[in-house]
């Protein structure tokens, strides 16, 4: 009799999981379109892509009843007023979490701590970051190893550390890989993964969890040779005063999306960004 009543107890949690995720897609869906209809509710290419990360941000961190309250809110505010509101609720629901995250126990700050120091001083979030720079900055930049030093240092590592010890840190990476050399895009959404799980703790909506990554991931698919060159050309073809400028960006690469241009337009910047200071800190070094 146990056995049984257990059953349908777990018949009925899968269909509201599942009903509670359909409600979560519906929402999002509707969240989305409305931001897409009016280009994200700002004119700056910069700005459009910060908002666009918003919005993807609450979908993943929303379930579908304050998915359902923002939507509402947001159809009886003036266009003009939404960017604001979506602002507020992004840097609420990380006050939140940041207030929940101050709650750790005592001794879980403590295994941290002796967890660090087994590492020889690397925490989680800094391997995890160096997985992410191994992507952002590609094998065969020069200066590789300055520059992903910066780019970590720029991103919030828990600190600042020399080029040859983040080469020797990603050695030791490369030989736990039981694959051999380190896949660097692998390793990066093994990242994005921990990341989604990080923004999910202390959630008690079920079905939101059981989503899984598909609607926030990045499309981390590699970027080919001939796609790069084709968005290279494409950015010095159609200059940021350009109408439609990323519409017909999307257009001349052809084979990734609006999302997926502006998202590599914005971590080549960041790479340029980190080797400028690469060569700037080696410089005043040299003197």
């Amino acid at each position: 009799m146990e056995k049984e009543r257990l059953a349908e107890l777990e018949v009925i949690r899968k269909k509201e999981a599942k009903a509670e995720k359909n409600r979560t897609k519906k929402e999002r869906k509707q969240f989305r379109d409305m931001a897409k209809e009016d280009d994200f509710w700002v004119k700056d290419d910069a700005e459009q892509l910060i908002m666009m990360e918003r919005v993807e941000f609450l979908c993943t961190a929303f379930g579908s009843a304050r998915l359902s309250e923002l939507n509402e809110l947001m159809n009886e505010s003036l266009i003009e007023d939404r960017p604001s509101i979506v602002v507020e609720h992004v840097e609420q629901y990380k006050q939140d979490e940041q207030d929940q995250n101050q709650r750790v126990t005592e001794k879980e700050k403590v295994v941290r701590a002796e967890t660090v120091v087994v590492s020889g001083g690397w925490v989680v979030e800094d391997v995890q970051l160096l997985t992410k720079a191994m992507v952002v900055v590609p094998a065969g930049t020069l200066n590789r190893w300055e520059v992903i030093a910066v780019w970590m240092t720029e991103h919030g590592a828990a600190k600042e550390r020399e080029s040859k010890v983040i080469l020797k840190k990603a050695k030791e990476l490369e030989k736990q890989s039981q694959r051999g050399p380190m896949d660097a895009q692998a390793a990066f959404e093994k990242y994005q993964e921990g990341q989604f799980k990080k923004n999910l703790e202390g959630k008690k909506n079920t079905a939101e969890s059981n989503e899984g990554t598909s609607n926030f991931d990045i499309d981390q698919k590699e970027w080919t040779q001939d796609e790069q060159k084709r968005l290279e050309q494409a950015l010095r073809t159609y200059g940021p005063k350009e109408k439609d400028r990323w519409e017909k960006i999307t257009a001349a690469v052809s084979s990734r999306t609006k999302r997926d241009c502006m998202l590599r337009f914005k971590q080549l910047a960041e790479t340029a960004k980190a080797k400028k200071l690469a060569s700037s800190k080696a410089k005043k070094a040299a003197n």
